[in-house]
């Protein structure tokens, strides 16, 4: 490990991980962030997320993992959708978050027996409740699903490739969240188009 890593890595330490997001070159890696797409409007009087500050705080992030899930999934259901009608509730609970990280054996016989090439996995979970009360013909309907990730990345790594590694990770997560809402709120739920 050359001086300007391990300079990096001492930095990283001393401050938060999702603050320490460097790219190369050292500008910051793209934040994942929903602030800018344009809200899709669901036929309901009233929408609201809740749940994530219960289930997941910072500290519950393995150190290594580039940001926190909860804060993420929270952000994209809070600019993703709008209440958009003139009846029905529509609640969504974040239920559970977890990262949980262990250290996986190589995959190769003479990795294992001279004990490199082994891998950090970090494994992604997030559990979502979805709630329509008063819908349509004062219907209640709601479903739940989980999403998960697994997350491999060399010991030989470099601080970018892991965090690059785990964005993409999330933003593939929060692609797959995307697609089963939207197909949940048109076809279950009847309150998009």
């Amino acid at each position: 490990m050359n001086l300007f890593r391990k300079s990096a890595l001492c930095l990283c330490l001393g401050f938060s991980l999702t603050a320490c997001t460097l790219g190369q070159g050292g500008e910051p890696l793209a934040q994942m962030t929903f602030a800018h797409v344009k809200p899709y409007p669901l036929y309901v009087a009233s929408y609201q997320v809740s749940g994530f500050e219960k289930v997941f705080r910072s500290t519950d992030i393995p150190g290594g993992f580039v940001a926190n899930p909860a804060v993420i999934v929270q952000d994209y259901f809070n600019n993703r959708f709008e209440a958009a009608g003139a009846t029905g509730k529509l609640g969504v609970t974040i239920r559970n978050v977890q990262v949980t990280h262990d250290v996986v054996a190589p995959e190769n016989s003479i990795g294992a027996m001279v004990g490199v090439g082994k891998f950090d996995r970090y494994k992604v979970l997030v559990d979502i409740d979805i709630e329509g009360f008063g819908i349509g013909q004062t219907r209640d309907v709601g479903t739940s699903f989980v999403v998960t990730r697994d997350i491999k990345v060399s010991e030989f790594a470099s601080l970018v490739e892991r965090q690059k590694a785990q964005m993409r990770a999330l933003d593939n997560m929060v692609d797959d969240i995307d697609e089963t809402v939207q197909k949940l709120f048109r076809d279950q739920f009847s309150i998009m188009r």
